[in-house]
């Protein structure tokens, strides 16, 4: 404990704290963004390699086979609940540094 700072007994964490875990949040919401990009774009490739290569191109092939649908799930999916985190996360950064600059 710093000798300038007196002990109150809360547990409110000074501003350069508070600046650190903001720094934190937004390195968090990059990089959940990050893997959510990669793994859209993994999916994206998947799906095209499996509709022109497997399936041809043929729509009608493709809708009755169950790889395609899993290959959007397993990948897409993950994606979309990554980049909600990494907003989710993005979002408290903002509201934090506000509280912290008023």
């Amino acid at each position: 404990m710093s000798p300038a700072r007196k002990d109150t007994g809360s547990e409110v964490p000074d501003a350069r704290s508070r600046r650190r875990e903001i720094g934190r949040m937004v390195a968090r919401a990059r990089l959940y963004g990050l893997f959510a990009l990669i793994l859209a774009a993994v999916g994206a490739l998947l799906f095209a390699y499996v509709y022109f290569g497997v399936y041809e191109g043929d729509i009608q092939a493709s809708g009755a086979g169950f790889s395609l649908i899993l290959i959007c799930l397993v990948h897409f999916a993950p994606a979309a609940v990554l980049a909600f985190l990494g907003r989710l996360e993005d979002r408290r950064a903002k509201a934090l540094l506000a509280a912290l600059q008023k």
